[in-house]
């Protein structure tokens, strides 16, 4: 914190700045390492020609934490149709997550899209209308459109 009380700058001395972007460099590294682990794991049970269930949730557990979740949810999936318990609770409980009588509000959940209640933007606002009007679509009867 500087001194009239800034927290966003702080002053530091040049010994605790070298500490300071030494442990830096060291979470830098230790991400690094851990990424090209579970990469290199990842290849291999790529390789397997008949992995069992456990086997793709791990898959799905590497590619979660390589790439993202929404690209992990396919491998989840097919651990759980191939019957892994665990992916199925954990499909179960994203997808409780994701419980919602507006299917455009889990989409835009499960990509990981939050819209603000009380939009205070224009661009929020006018994607509002568009996910209302995709809605209505949507919902809409072949009459309606006679």
């Amino acid at each position: 914190m500087t001194p009239d009380g800034d927290p966003e700058f702080e002053v530091v001395s040049p010994e605790q700045a070298a500490i300071n972007r030494e442990a830096s460099q060291r979470r830098i590294a230790e991400n690094w390492a851990e990424r090209e682990a579970a990469t290199l794991e990842l290849e291999e049970l790529q390789r397997i020609d008949l992995p069992s269930p456990a086997q793709i949730r791990r898959m799905a557990e590497l590619v979660e934490l390589i790439r993202s979740r929404p690209h992990a949810r396919p491998y989840y999936e097919l651990a759980a149709e191939a019957g892994d318990r665990d992916a199925q609770d954990y499909l179960a409980a994203w997808d409780e997550d994701l419980d919602d009588t507006d299917t455009i509000t889990a989409i835009l959940k499960r990509a990981w899209v939050v819209l603000p209640e009380s939009p205070t933007t224009s661009a929020a606002e006018r994607l509002r209308k568009l996910l209302a009007d995709y809605d209505e679509i949507r919902n809409a009867k072949p009459e309606d459109f006679a």
